[in-house]
């Protein structure tokens, strides 16, 4: 209690490490003094917190619980997520957490905030929802499922000690061995309070991403047990896919701490291009989509600075969405087909990121500053191991959402992810395709098939 008081009453801006611990602990009704003693640590190193913010996401419902909900939020039941994170990369995620959206939506159900976290596969520690969006951007639309805070009556068989996250490294409790095998709730099906969604693996009910890949590929509906709207009529109604991400997508925003990261990233005052060239060597040796797939970085280069439309006097910042990481481990075999434009891939694009990029056109000399962002960015930043590759992903796609023009690929599902917050901001895509070099985009993108 006296730590919380003194988070309330607190003014030192330099104390938001101790701010972010104790408000996600007091929000999830935790004992204090573990999280403190950890706090302290925090200060006495003098590290920032994440973008130096009090609080990381200007979330009010981290601060106020539940006082904002309506009696009629408040009575309805809630499903938590049953797995301890959201597995995969940061696309097999989204569709996970779509699916359990849309699980939601179906049952009239609101979402317990603190049961949803993203997953950092590097150190396999979970990541609060919270952190990394704007929670009360979420719970302003009008249609989808509210993220409610723990509540202790209404939430009593869920066990919050399993889900302690105090904001950085030194606080985080792997209380998983693999992401895979430890429910946050008990074995039972017949959880009400709340109820359990997803966590397949492991016997419990529902299989989030092939819930989402089933209405992706074939088109099926999502039935809703209510729009969340006065005007609801009691008749059960149902949408698309499509319009569930159009809601989605538009209510997605990033947190206080992802924004002022991507704010750091950006050009000052210049217009930007963003590049996915999508040439990680996992993905060169992935099986999918191998007649697609444009293995020489020049060859995509050449496409990005030869379209009449993106001309250096417009767009003079190019930013290239790599993963500068996995581009520099060492490669064991010599034998694969795409081995020879790996290397060459490296050069360039060490090059590139050092001297620019310059072509000559018939409209004249085009000269664009190249960058990245990605993990050495953000360490720089004192983004910590915790979460690093996860909050990458997440600001390298921000970088490419609020650009001015978006070039990628449909090999990628990273791509069509970026494609889709794009289209339903009414700014401009393009492709670049093996055939037909760079096209722009029109309307929706079409659903990944690859």
């Amino acid at each position: 209690q006296q730590a919380v008081k003194a988070y309330n009453t607190s003014t030192n801006s330099n104390t938001a490490a101790n701010a972010t611990a104790i408000e996600i602990a007091n929000i999830s009704s935790l004992g204090c003094i573990d999280i403190v003693r950890k706090c302290m640590r925090y200060k006495a190193e003098k590290k920032p917190a994440l973008g130096g913010k009090l609080n990381p996401s200007g979330n009010s419902a981290l601060k106020n619980k539940h006082a904002h909900f309506s009696n009629e939020t408040m009575a309805k039941r809630t499903v938590a997520l049953a797995a301890p994170v959201l597995k995969g990369g940061y696309r097999n995620q989204y569709m996970r957490f779509v699916g359990l959206v849309s699980q939601a939506l179906t049952a009239d159900q609101n979402i317990l905030l603190e049961s949803v976290k993203w997953h950092e596969k590097s150190t396999h520690n979970a990541i609060p929802f919270a952190m990394l969006w704007n929670v009360d951007v979420w719970n302003a639309h009008p249609h989808l499922p509210k993220l409610i805070p723990f509540h202790i009556t209404q939430h009593r068989q869920f066990n919050t000690k399993t889900t302690i996250f105090a904001g950085s490294c030194p606080s985080v409790i792997q209380w998983f061995q693999s992401p895979h095998r430890t429910s946050l709730l008990a074995e039972n099906k017949e959880m009400t309070l709340p109820f359990a969604a997803g966590g397949a693996r492991n016997g419990q009910p529902g299989n989030l991403w092939d819930y989402y890949r089933a209405r992706d590929k074939y088109g099926l509906q999502i039935e809703l047990g209510a729009i969340g709207s006065s005007s609801h009529t009691g008749k059960k109604e149902s949408i698309s896919l499509q319009t569930l991400e159009e809601w989605i997508l538009s209510s997605m925003e990033p947190s206080v701490i992802v924004q002022s990261l991507v704010d750091s990233l950006k050009p000052k005052g210049n217009k930007y291009m963003a590049l996915h060239p999508r040439i990680e060597p996992e993905m060169m040796d992935h099986r999918h989509c191998q007649a697609d797939k444009i293995y020489n970085l020049n060859a995509i280069l050449d496409m990005v600075t030869e379209y009449p439309d993106f001309d250096s006097t417009t767009y003079p910042e190019l930013f290239v969405a790599v993963a500068m990481p996995q581009m520099m481990e060492r490669q064991h075999s010599r034998n694969n087909l795409w081995y020879k434009d790996h290397i060459q891939n490296v050069q360039v694009l060490q090059t590139i990121f050092k001297e620019g990029l310059t072509k000559s056109r018939t409209d004249g000399n085009h000269h664009w500053h190249v960058w990245t962002a990605g993990e050495s960015s953000l360490e720089d930043r004192n983004v910590n191991q915790c979460m690093l590759q996860l909050m990458a992903s997440i600001v390298n796609m921000e970088l490419a959402i609020q650009a001015d023009v978006f070039i990628g690929t449909a090999i990628s599902t990273w791509s069509t992810s970026v494609w889709k917050y794009r289209h339903y901001r009414g700014l401009p895509n393009y492709e670049f395709t093996k055939e037909g070099g760079i096209k722009k985009l029109e309307g929706l993108p079409a659903a990944f098939r690859c």
